[in-house]
């Protein structure tokens, strides 16, 4: 994919200057939609980076964090994007207390190679020993013209952010630029060592703005890149029927179909129970490799077994202040979760009281919330209408029968669904019926991809049909 020679970054710049603005809101989607974007927070696990000794501040964390949020950015879009490293989610216990990994460029190089990315974000924060060094910095590898282009655009963006210091863009030859095979860029967010700047990487909206740039400059690229067959008719932006897929019951047990699912590579969604030993690590080991996930709240249902509920259900009888405690506390055992499901729930879905306290805590942590729909009593999503919270509801359950015949029917359906639609939301389970499910969903990828379906993120469903109802473009 490199093109060795001389880059010319002022054609570059208005090479992406040029058709963007023009294009229409759907090419925005249709440029990131299944793209492979490998983030590579920088330094991480034993390797804490730069550190301000003043602040306490090691430079792995702002790098995790605002990875972390280009990360959900990209899956909301339809971009499969992929951590490097998750930081401690491979510690161990040791004698001497926790073990931290190391992380090798290598490896993460190797990473992105793997994947067939489309392109590769490291993401770090500078030191240097003047304290009034600031801004912003971009690299990309001296002889690969998509990089500098790449480059170019986020550059652009992160300049409209830098509270006047701007931010410059070169060539430089470090080797994770050197080693992956796709179109590289290396972000320096600014600098840890002088007071001001430092500051503001600590602030969760500032980190937040620099995760929006360095989006909107990926965006952008593709878009450019899009753009020269947009002009000649040889490309048009396809609204493709969506389909989003909803895996629940992770962690808890060992369960059936655990393992194929995570090696489906497409974009599922994956429902992870919380407050279990193991919460934490599948959701970790989920978003490290580009599937998102959600919070499966246990709730209280009309009928069905009490064992099946798991640790913190929301029982109708709480108050509401313990109800939103509970709903805290099951998101932070769940972490990188970007919305809420109920497991079970017909009774609690049902009670508008109940609904009230479990989306307000919802709402405080920005999330979504999907209706599975175990009763058509739920008011869940009438309750989110009220509250200004974005709910969706599941369409189809494809397992209820442990049939790999009639799952792949129930695809099907949804998939007809999708089409007539423009989406659908269709939930499977590992556990009972997991192995049937999992093989089945392969099996079908090709059939219903060569219908015109496209498998999406839930977020990137239930955002689409919040702006449709809101006339948001």
């Amino acid at each position: 994919m490199f093109l060795r020679g001389k880059v010319n970054l002022l054609a570059a710049l208005l090479l992406l200057a040029l058709p963007i603005f023009a294009l229409p809101a759907g090419a925005a989607a249709a440029a990131l939609s299944g793209r492979v974007v490998v983030i590579d927070p920088g330094h991480g696990g034993n390797d804490p980076g730069g550190v301000n000794p003043e602040l306490g501040l090691h430079e792995k964390y702002v790098n995790l964090a605002v990875a972390r949020r280009l990360q959900r950015m990209l899956m909301d879009a339809g971009a499969m994007a992929l951590l490097t490293h998750n930081d401690t989610e491979t510690a161990e216990l040791s004698a001497g207390g926790l073990k931290l990994p190391y992380f090798s460029l290598r490896r993460r190089a190797a990473l992105a190679n793997a994947a067939a990315a489309d392109a590769f974000i490291s993401i770090h924060t500078n030191c240097f020993p003047n304290p009034r060094r600031r801004g912003a910095e971009v690299f990309y590898h001296p002889g690969s013209a998509k990089g500098a282009l790449l480059a170019a655009a986020i550059r652009e963006q992160l300049a409209g952010i830098a509270g006047g210091e701007g931010c410059t863009c070169r060539a430089a030859s470090y080797y994770v630029l050197n080693q992956t095979a796709m179109p590289a860029v290396l972000v320096e967010l600014g600098y840890l060592t002088c007071a001001s700047e430092a500051a503001r990487l600590l602030d969760t909206a500032y980190q937040e703005r620099l995760a929006r740039a360095i989006f909107l400059g990926i965006s952008r690229y593709f878009q450019a890149e899009a753009a020269p067959a947009l002009a000649n008719g040889g490309l048009r932006p396809r609204h493709k029927a969506q389909l989003a897929i909803v895996i629940d019951d992770f962690a808890g047990a060992t369960k059936n179909g655990t393992r194929a699912f995570f090696a489906l590579g497409k974009p599922l969604t994956f429902a992870v129970m919380p407050n279990f030993p193991d919460s934490a690590s599948i959701a970790q080991r989920a978003v490290r490799q580009g599937y998102q996930v959600l919070v499966h709240l246990p709730m209280e249902p009309f009928r069905g077994k009490a064992s099946h509920l798991g640790p913190g259900t929301i029982y109708v009888h709480l108050s509401d202040a313990e109800i939103e405690q509970r709903v805290h506390r099951a998101i932070a055992s769940v972490p990188g979760a970007v919305g809420i499901n109920n497991h079970m729930g017909s009774r609690a879905t049902s009670d508008a009281r109940v609904m009230r306290a479990v989306l307000r805590a919802v709402k405080a942590h920005g999330m979504f919330f999907l209706d599975s729909r175990t009763t058509d009593r739920s008011v869940a999503c009438d309750v989110a209408a009220e509250l200004g919270v974005p709910c969706g509801k599941r369409d189809y359950f494809l397992d209820n029968v442990n049939n790999i015949g009639y799952i792949k029917e129930q695809l099907r359906e949804a998939a007809r669904l999708a089409q007539k639609r423009g989406s659908a939301v269709a939930i499977g389970h590992v556990g009972t019926t997991g192995a049937n499910t999992a093989r089945a969903i392969r099996e079908m990828i090709p059939e219903l991809e060569a219908q015109g379906i496209e498998f999406v993120y839930l977020s990137n469903i239930i955002f689409q049909q919040q702006r449709s109802m809101t006339g948001e473009r």
